[in-house]
């Protein structure tokens, strides 16, 4: 309903359908998307019941006060109120209130970042959301947490949606964090082509055409961000970033000894360990998604193949935090399955498999619906997003099982490049491809090195 026309002042919207239970929650939603006054109105026969949520320095039961010539009844007080009224005046209140609008200023309606903590790209995963989630239910007096990131690699940026006004954009060496900044699409240029950017954002849950992820909501991205300088509530972020840099600085010149188990495979590397007696802190980069365990002591152990050397020395301030010292690199080996998952890569072949299978639903019924079998989940819904990127299909609903999909017949020669998903995925293949060769192959010495002079130990 808000994609139809210009985002208004004051978001006023009603419909039949809704439960006036839930109509509080969604508006608290919409308020930290679209940070604009909400008031959510469920229609029941002739009345209509509602709910308000409201921004900083927005009254919102001053506002329906002031209205309330077209209200039943109303209640609550500054930043979230409930009201009633006969269904034909649902019209007069939202041209009301964004007439009222129009007595603030400019700077009222655009959302002051205020930052909670810093976390590094890496630690962005469903159990850090999970344990976000445990803060909740947020609302007024309990905001929903602000994190955010400096010097994120930038892996891809497009602007997505009815007539291109929001920003998507992938973070990583691989593009592995997906993040979406609404009503933002303007901001394109500001950003295309930086390698990093600072970000400032919230997570949720992504179920949009497949698996449930974590994304990134966006509220402010920029090469360089201001706000880390001049908002007010930065300060003690600051003083949290200053604080990991002396330390980060610190260590890193402190002697780190490191060990070359690269060939070991598993069942070796933990024979050895079993000997020496220690349990390591451990970053496994034998998944898709690289992933923390912590241990105890003065040992740390990579295991697999990184996304990159950025991504090495990246970690490496983290096991010093932890008091390692005793580094161990073992079992230096990804599978392609994995390695193609990592990096979102889709071979032509895999994609004409999956596209033969589409034109074989289409030609029985279109539009018509695929369904996700679990166990290809990220490989068709990679592939769909290709297809559409080249005009062959088009996306009418999904959910995590099913896509509703359009056939539409190719009416000239198509260029698999011409994707952008699929062309920074295949760069990103073949670079992480010729890493890992080198991650494993690398003698000892020049590995040494190659991860002193990245790292600087």
């Amino acid at each position: 309903m808000l994609e139809r026309d210009p985002l208004p002042k004051v978001i006023v919207l009603s419909a039949k359908d809704w439960h006036h239970g839930v109509i509080g929650i969604v508006a608290s939603r919409l308020v930290e998307k679209y940070y604009r006054p909400v008031f959510l109105i469920a229609e029941e026969e002739d009345m209509g019941k509602g709910s308000a949520r409201g921004i900083s320095g927005y009254h919102v039961l001053n506002e329906l006060k002031a209205q309330g010539h077209l209200l039943e009844k109303f209640g609550g007080h500054s930043q979230a109120a409930g009201f009633s009224l006969p269904k034909e005046n649902i019209p007069l209140l939202r041209e009301a209130l964004n007439n009222a609008a129009e007595k603030f200023p400019e700077e009222l309606f655009w959302e002051r970042i205020r930052v909670d903590q810093c976390v590094p790209l890496e630690l962005l995963d469903a159990t850090l959301l999970r344990e976000l989630e445990e803060l909740a239910p947020f609302g007024f007096g309990n905001p929903s947490p602000v994190l955010a990131g400096k010097d994120y690699p930038l892996y891809l940026v497009d602007t997505v949606g009815k007539e291109q006004v929001h920003l998507k954009c992938l973070f990583g060496t691989q593009g592995q964090w997906e993040g979406v900044a609404f009503r933002r699409g303007e901001e394109l240029g500001n950003i295309m082509g930086s390698p990093t950017v600072d970000v400032a954002f919230g997570l949720d849950w992504n179920t949009y055409r497949g698996p449930q992820s974590i994304q990134l909501l966006i509220k402010d991205i920029q090469p360089k961000a201001q706000w880390y300088e001049s908002s007010e509530p930065v300060q003690a972020y600051q003083e949290l970033v200053l604080a990991q840099d002396e330390i980060a600085v610190s260590q890193s010149v402190q002697e780190l000894e490191l060990m070359d188990w690269r060939k070991k495979n598993r069942e070796e590397w933990n024979k050895a360990l079993l000997q020496l007696g220690v349990k390591p802190h451990i970053w496994d980069c034998t998944k898709v998604n690289p992933s923390w365990a912590e241990g105890d002591g003065l040992w740390g152990m990579i295991i697999g193949i990184p996304q990159s050397w950025q991504a090495v020395t990246e970690i490496i301030p983290h096991f010093l935090a932890k008091g390692v010292r005793k580094l161990i690199f073992a079992e230096s080996y990804l599978e392609e399955k994995a390695l193609e998952e990592r990096t979102h890569f889709l071979s032509r072949e895999v994609l004409v498999q999956i596209y033969r299978v589409l034109y074989d639903l289409a030609i029985r019924n279109n539009p018509f619906i695929l369904t996700v079998e679990e166990n290809r989940s990220w490989q068709i819904c990679r592939a769909v997003k290709i297809f559409e990127e080249l005009g062959l299909v088009k996306c009418l609903r999904s959910n995590s099982s099913q896509i509703i999909l359009e056939w539409i017949p190719a009416t000239k020669k198509l260029d698999l490049d011409s994707s952008l998903r699929y062309r920074g995925a295949k760069n990103s293949w073949e670079e992480a491809k010729a890493f890992g060769v080198e991650y494993s192959t690398l003698n000892w010495l020049e590995f040494k090195k190659k991860l002193g002079s990245c790292a600087n130990v």
